[in-house]
């Protein structure tokens, strides 16, 4: 899930100039598939439970 719609994926996914590393790609995502460096490998996800993925798209 990106908010701004900058993930291209092509076997990896690539993160476009429009990124504003809100970190929603790695919070979001279902099989923990995205990292952020070696720093949230193993690590937990947090959603806010007070915000839907569709207010957050908006």
């Amino acid at each position: 899930m990106c908010t701004c719609k900058s993930i291209k994926v092509d076997k990896k996914p690539k993160w476009g100039k429009e990124c504003n590393q809100c970190l929603a790609c790695i919070n979001f995502c279902p099989t923990k598939a995205i990292q952020f460096g070696k720093g949230t490998e193993k690590k937990g996800r947090y959603t806010n439970p007070n915000i839907s993925i569709n207010e957050m798209l908006l």
